[in-house]
């Protein structure tokens, strides 16, 4: 997916649909990195007629953003809105992984101390 097809679905998505993938995907590392700023102004001018968030709105974003501390026993009732919305951020976080791979950590020693990045022993 390259971003143009990526503003048609953004057409597609209903005004609250499109405000909640803009929550959702803020600051989001996920997502394709290059896609930041033209992501948020898009979602933004189609939420521009979007309701108020609701509780079940709030509680959406906060699975999302942390799904180890809260249930997804509610996510049977999803509104159409919330269903766009998660198909939405899912389908840019998978364009992300597939642009940006994985970041790894730093590996570790056998004795499982950081790195070493004492640089007195290198040579100029």
């Amino acid at each position: 997916m390259d971003l143009d097809e990526c503003f048609a679905l953004i057409a597609e998505l209903s005004p609250n649909a499109s405000k909640l993938a803009a929550r959702m995907l803020r600051k989001d590392p996920s997502a394709p990195a290059e896609w930041a700023f033209a992501l948020e102004v898009g979602l933004a001018d189609r939420a521009h007629d979007s309701d108020a968030l609701t509780t079940d709105d709030l509680l959406l974003i906060a699975m999302d953003k942390d799904p180890q501390h809260f249930s997804r026993a509610g996510a049977d009732s999803l509104s159409p809105p919330q269903i766009q919305a998660l198909e939405f951020v899912r389908e840019v976080r998978r364009e992300g992984r597939r642009r940006n791979g994985f970041i790894l950590a730093p590996r570790r020693a056998r004795n499982n101390k950081a790195p070493s990045t004492d640089m007195s022993s290198a040579t100029a």
